[in-house]
């Protein structure tokens, strides 16, 4: 799913819960994070700016391998869930929290590969080169020893989708 439909997603939600799948990831963004966060299990927040939405939003993630344990405790806590293999809708929270409130906070990725990515249609050669070695540069920073596995596959994912132009 493109970060504007899930923006789109996270704007009409009320009071539910949307999981995405993401490759081996599930994710939850905004109200839906919210949800997820206070109500089935905290993880960890990430907030980040989306360049092509102009917005910044918060979400979080987790392996495909937990989804069975998220489920449990969601019929644990009586909620109902529904899903067409790619989103799961989780229904019947109690609490309405105000998100802004929520995401506030939180603090944002500085240097964050979305925040840096060009605008669609930037064929300018210049302007590739100068993301290229942003990039590079990303790759440089990384802290490759200090990372999960799994932060590591999702810093590759993100620069992917950098390059792709799906970020």
């Amino acid at each position: 799913m493109k970060v504007f439909d899930i923006y789109k997603l996270e704007l009409e939600n009320p009071d539910c819960c949307y999981l995405l799948k993401d490759g081996i990831f599930w994710r939850a963004y905004e109200r839906s994070a919210m949800q997820f966060c206070t109500t089935i299990k905290s993880y960890k927040v990430t907030k980040k700016h989306f360049k092509g939405i102009r917005a910044t939003m918060v979400y979080i993630g987790f392996p495909n391998k937990h989804l069975s344990q998220i489920m449990e405790k969601c019929r644990e806590l009586g909620l109902t869930s529904a899903s067409d293999g790619e989103v799961i809708k989780i229904s019947g929270f109690d609490t309405k929290p105000e998100i802004e409130e929520w995401k506030s906070q939180f603090e944002e990725l500085q240097g964050s590969v979305a925040e840096e990515m060009p605008e669609y249609g930037a064929a300018n050669k210049d302007s590739m080169t100068r993301n290229s070695s942003k990039i590079e540069e990303k790759i440089r920073e990384f802290p490759l020893a200090s990372k999960t596995p799994i932060e590591c596959q999702q810093f590759l994912y993100e620069l992917q989708n950098q390059i792709n132009g799906t970020l």
